[in-house]
């Protein structure tokens, strides 16, 4: 076979007989098939990519002399069409509106819903699709696909798509959890030209962008902050190795507020100016103690009641600094005590 861009090049008998080899090998594994069921289909295979490339070159022959070329099989059913990773209608598939013409890409005006029957396989679900290692639903037939070259690496597609929406500012996909199904939904959510370029920029200055670093970057862009547990959760990590990750990225674009269990994370003031938004950063550090009792006061009116961590994470504050304002609030007679030790909390007067 002649070198082309379908995949791997087999230039003689020596080198084809150890790609047949290899491929048996792979289709052998297989316990449900013999040799007469994956050998017809091997062979399939290949004659649909041999017949392209001869035909190819009969198409050159023809044009050199002069003469008209009829091929056996016409676009878009050629192995350069489809077969090819770089193919007409291999990138038209990936790239294209499929929702036009395939049923499980369904279109709407705010976002695509991607669905494909039956469920998740091998222990993955929504809740820890993130970390689990990527598992193949036909793993014989992409381990064949990927030698032969029909297909790039695999197991991306779910780390892609986070990095590339969240690199862009917009929402992360979404896997709802059905009945019978698997779906992904991806919102066509606005594009955020600010965080687009800092993200570019510190990619510039040579910062290798995380997964866990873009996910955090976008929940702060639109929350005050975040505090370990949350990060545990939309990270789909461990709480103390989400606190590893966190501390990790303080300095690059977040910084730590208070201690303990009331510490929670929110995006420096060199990251928030940078992306126009300086006066966030003075809304969440910059309180004053009277705004700090006024925002307790405005949580008791809705709940009527407070625990000294609640008021730690409202305020932004440690535990000792949170008590102060609590016992200003029971001084001024807005508020009383009940209870004693880690069970007491503080109740609206």
């Amino acid at each position: 076979m002649p070198k082309n861009n379908n995949g791997r090049t087999v230039t003689d008998q020596s080198s084809m007989n150890a790609y047949i080899k290899s491929v048996c090998d792979i289709m052998r594994r297989d316990r449900t098939k013999g040799a007469l069921e994956y050998i017809p289909e091997l062979t399939w295979m290949m004659f649909l990519r041999i017949l392209d490339e001869k035909e190819q070159e009969e198409e050159l022959k023809c044009q050199a002399v002069g003469k008209s070329f009829t091929p056996s099989l016409k676009e878009p059913y050629r192995w350069r069409d489809w077969g090819n990773p770089h193919g007409k209608k291999r990138v038209e598939l990936q790239n294209g509106k499929m929702g036009d013409f395939l049923d499980f890409v369904i279109m709407f005006s705010d976002r695509i819903e991607i669905s494909s029957p039956g469920s998740f396989i091998g222990g993955v679900t929504p809740h820890n699709i993130l970390t689990h290692p990527p598992v193949r639903r036909n793993p014989l037939l992409a381990e064949i696909l990927q030698y032969i070259g029909a297909v790039n690496r695999g197991g991306l597609g779910v780390d892609r798509m986070y990095r590339r929406l969240l690199s862009y500012g917009k929402l992360p996909p979404e896997y709802p959890e059905l009945a019978g199904a698997v779906q992904v939904i991806i919102r066509n959510g606005a594009f955020d030209e600010a965080i687009a370029k800092f993200v570019g920029r510190k990619a510039r200055e040579g910062h290798g962008w995380r997964l866990e670093e873009l996910i955090v970057l976008h929940h702060l862009r639109r929350n005050d902050k975040i505090s370990t547990s949350e990060a545990s959760e939309i990270l789909q990590r461990t709480q103390r190795e989400t606190s590893e990750l966190l501390s990790s990225m303080e300095g690059i674009f977040i910084e730590r507020i208070g201690t303990g269990r009331g510490t929670y994370y929110q995006l420096t003031n060199e990251i928030l100016s940078s992306i126009g938004e300086k006066e966030k950063y003075t809304r969440i550090k910059g309180l004053s103690e009277e705004q700090k009792l006024q925002l307790l006061k405005n949580y008791l009116e809705n709940n009527g009641k407070i625990t000294n961590e609640e008021a730690r994470n409202i305020c932004g504050v440690n535990r000792n600094q949170s008590l102060r304002l609590i016992r200003k609030l029971v001084h001024k007679g807005f508020l009383r005590k009940i209870g004693k030790g880690r069970g007491a909390y503080y109740e609206k007067c």
